[in-house]
């Protein structure tokens, strides 16, 4: 029962999933949300991952080669293949190219105001036009060719793509 999990349990589980690190640390973050509810519902008296300090991460040392984002990119749904072109043609973090309104998009290229930057004034970027990158804007519109929305990238119902959306599609 969530009631009899204690804070030495979570420990142990850390312990037993020390040699893979960043995967005892998600594992560990679930838990902590997972708990964060039952306290809310008042299942448990106490969220025993409280405490519990997460692994060192190593920062990653390698980047896929060339060959290799081809072939995710010739296996994944049509949709994340087009996010995945944008992202590697415009440079710019997921987050920002799921967040491309139409209004962004002009003669010159497409403006990007990055939100992640710290300080940031918010001003925009203008990238210009490679055919590349309007070959992708425009396999957009053929994801859902019945429908307009306000974003470049959209599901059935209009609504913007977020980045869990993408994330589900694996």
């Amino acid at each position: 029962n969530p009631d009899q999990v204690k804070p030495k349990h979570v420990a142990a589980l850390k312990v037993a999933t020390a040699d893979h690190p960043n995967m005892s640390n998600r594992v560990m973050s679930f838990l902590r949300v997972v708990f964060g509810y039952a306290l809310e519902w008042q299942l448990v008296d106490s969220n025993p991952c409280i405490g519990i300090k997460r692994h060192e991460e190593k920062k990653r040392s390698r980047y896929l080669t060339d060959e290799e984002f081809s072939a995710i990119l010739e296996h994944a749904p049509a949709r994340l293949q087009v996010i995945m072109r944008l992202c590697y043609l415009t440079g710019q973090r997921i987050g920002d190219v799921l967040a491309i309104h139409r209004k962004d998009i002009g003669p010159e290229g497409i403006t990007f105001r990055p939100k992640k930057v710290s300080g940031s004034t918010g001003f925009g970027m203008v990238l210009a036009w490679t055919p590349e990158l309007r070959a992708a804007v425009e396999q957009c519109s053929t994801l859902n060719a019945n429908i307009r929305s306000m974003t470049l990238l959209h599901g059935r119902g209009g609504k913007p793509v977020d980045y869990r959306t993408v994330a589900l599609q694996f």
